[in-house]
């Protein structure tokens, strides 16, 4: 170390711009991957929620049906029981 202390170039380097900017254009290039992503699964989330729904709404009036098949065959099987 010298008398005066530290001593700063105020030389930038071909190569340290160089590994700089590749840097920052591989940041750039990871967020919009990450973003592209992001969006990716944020539509396959709305489509799976959109066939869940589908699904629930089918799921009640299959249920529906199925309950009043079961009414029928109760109504029936109370008809015969009061048959003397």
């Amino acid at each position: 170390m010298s008398a005066q202390g530290w001593h700063l170039k105020k030389e930038v380097s071909v190569g340290h711009i160089v590994t700089t900017a590749t840097i920052f254009v591989s940041a750039v290039a990871y967020v919009i991957s990450v973003e592209t992503r992001l969006k990716e699964a944020e539509m396959r989330d709305l489509q799976i929620v959109a066939r869940m729904d589908r699904a629930d709404i089918w799921q009640q009036a299959e249920f529906a049906e199925v309950k009043t098949y079961l009414r029928r065959i109760e109504d029936k099987l109370d008809r015969k029981a009061d048959k003397p």
